[in-house]
């Protein structure tokens, strides 16, 4: 090459190819680092459908308690995946009023690790 073409020469538009990896190794960066998250996104929407199962479980077992004419001192029952066990813990206001407490534990398994989730609530036992 000679000097001429050195100075006179017009500088091409374009990327170089080092733009370009690197360009591509931070879009790759990036798209890893979106799967990720969206591997715990999707776990926890998994774990927060659980737990509102056994919440719904627990209000079916207070509302059962609750239409019968007194409540029994415990008890236990499976429901699909779920188990749960409830447990009369006291007894509120006075001879007439007659409440009780209840709590009621549902266990259950997420990804292989059991849970148990505890449910307190108050049933009138009805005259």
């Amino acid at each position: 090459m000679n000097n001429r073409t050195l100075l006179g020469a017009k500088p091409r538009k374009g990327f170089t190819i080092i733009e370009l990896v690197v360009a591509i190794v931070i879009l790759a960066i990036g798209v890893l680092g979106l799967t990720g998250t969206s591997a715990v996104v999707s776990r926890t929407l998994g774990q927060g459908t659980q737990h509102a199962r056994a919440a719904s479980v627990a209000q079916t077992r207070f509302e059962t308690l609750r239409s019968t004419r007194c409540p029994v001192n415990s008890g236990a029952a499976t429901s699909g995946k779920f188990t749960e066990k409830w447990t009369r813990v006291g007894t509120l206001g006075g001879a007439n009023l007659r409440f009780y407490e209840v709590i009621d534990s549902v266990s259950y398994s997420v990804g292989g690790t059991a849970k148990k989730q505890a449910f307190r609530s108050v049933v009138q036992c009805l005259p």
